[in-house]
């Protein structure tokens, strides 16, 4: 975070920043906050071009899409975040409702899944179930964060019972195996 940001357009830079010392990275989130309220917002950070300086983005429809530049602003106050953690998280617990197994295992792995698209939206919605939660935890009880949390877990379940799931075990192009985000898979042990 800091207080020099300069943004051009699609181009961010800040003198103190040293953003591949700190982890930062295309897909983390920058939130600028200018005085007056102009340019505010947060914007997904595209690429990271040298130690500092950034590119940035609104919400585009396709991530390989041209990067739109933020609305114009003065110079503005900045922090970076990322939901690495949470999307991991979200990952983790989609691919093992679908009986998904990591990479290198002797099961149905992550490269069998035909397109892994069909995951994303349940993935969004599960990483703002939770981030709405945790900031329920820490509110001073007075705010809307868990009707949001509630709101965004309902989503996900909604979005997850409509994914279809079409996996290729013995890489011919054709699917062997449907998996339904409406079915409870059962498991004797």
């Amino acid at each position: 975070q800091g207080t020099d940001g300069i943004k051009n357009g699609v181009t961010f830079s800040s003198a103190t920043a040293t953003s591949n010392d700190s982890g930062v990275a295309a897909g983390h989130v920058i939130r600028l906050r200018g005085s007056g309220g102009r340019g505010e917002g947060c914007y997904e950070i595209v690429s990271v071009d040298s130690q500092t300086q950034l590119t940035l983005s609104v919400v585009r429809a396709q991530s390989d899409a041209a990067p739109i530049a933020p609305p114009t602003g003065d110079q503005p106050n900045y922090g970076i975040t990322s939901y690495d953690p949470q999307i991991e998280e979200a990952s983790d617990l989609l691919l093992r409702r679908f009986g998904i197994k990591e990479e290198g295992s002797e099961s149905v792995s992550v490269e069998d899944i035909m397109d892994v698209r069909a995951l994303r939206l349940v993935c969004v919605y599960a990483v703002l179930a939770m981030l709405y939660s945790g900031m329920a935890e820490w509110g001073d009880g007075t705010t809307d964060f868990w009707t949001k949390a509630h709101h965004y877990q309902a989503m996900c379940r909604l979005a997850r019972n409509r994914v279809r799931l079409e996996i290729d075990t013995d890489d011919d192009g054709i699917a062997e195996q449907v998996r339904d985000g409406n079915t409870t898979r059962l498991q004797r042990e």
